[in-house]
Formats: structure tokens, sequence, C-alpha cells
């Protein structure tokens, strides 16, 4: 929500690109991962866009992540991971002015967490 009672709605899109140098896979069926990767995207605003300084960005971030996969029953297997991300451009969303003001500002750093069930097929 912003002044005036209007809010702002966001659609938050990215494609990343990550490689993991350390998993562990025993011959228990867990194995245990740690990732590294770059993500770029865009922050588009699909309401109030008259309102605002930048109704698109690009943005470009940083990810290290570490998770665990266990097989339940053949491929199947279900994922788990936390991740911090590390945007490379943190400032602030801005309404129109006078006066010019923030209505979002990003975290320098942020954590995701990821849940799911996945096919292990090998190429």
């Amino acid at each position: 929500d912003v002044a005036g009672g209007s809010n702002v709605e966001v659609l938050v899109t990215y494609v990343g690109l990550g490689i993991c140098p350390l998993a562990f896979r025993e011959a228990a069926p867990v194995s245990l991962f740690a990732c590294a990767g770059l993500d770029v995207g865009a922050i588009v605003a699909l309401t109030s866009r008259e309102m605002l300084t930048e109704p698109e960005r690009i943005t470009v971030q940083a990810d290290v992540s570490f998770g665990v996969h266990v097989t339940i029953v053949g491929p199947l297997y279900f994922a788990a991971a936390v991740a911090l991300l590390v945007p490379f451009r943190g400032e602030a969303f801005l309404l129109r002015g006078p006066p010019v003001v923030p209505w979002f500002d990003p975290e320098p750093v942020a954590g995701v967490l990821t849940l799911g069930l996945g096919l292990d097929l090998p190429l």
C-alpha cells in the first residue's frame, strides 16, 4: 500500500544459472549440496504505474544455497533448500513527487526457502 490508500501490484520474475560444486551422495537415499548462482530478472509494476518514477526494473542478484534431496521411490525425490540472495542493485522504488518518497526499499540480503518434488532422470 502507498500514500492515499492506493496499492502497487508487482510481477517479479527471475531466471538463473547455478553450479553445485559441493554435492555429497552416499549409498543412502539422501544427497546434500551447496550451490552458487547468478539470477537475472525483472520487477514490473502492474498497477499505479503513473505514480512511480520507475515502473520497470531489471534486476541481477547472486545467490548461495544449501539443500537436500531425499529419494522417495525410483526417480522421485523430495527437495528442500535454503538460499541467501544478494541483489547488485538495492535502491528504493520511488513514488513521483513532490515529495519523492520510497514505496518499497529492498533489503541488502534476502532469504528463500524452497520445497518441492522432482524426478532424477539420467540423460
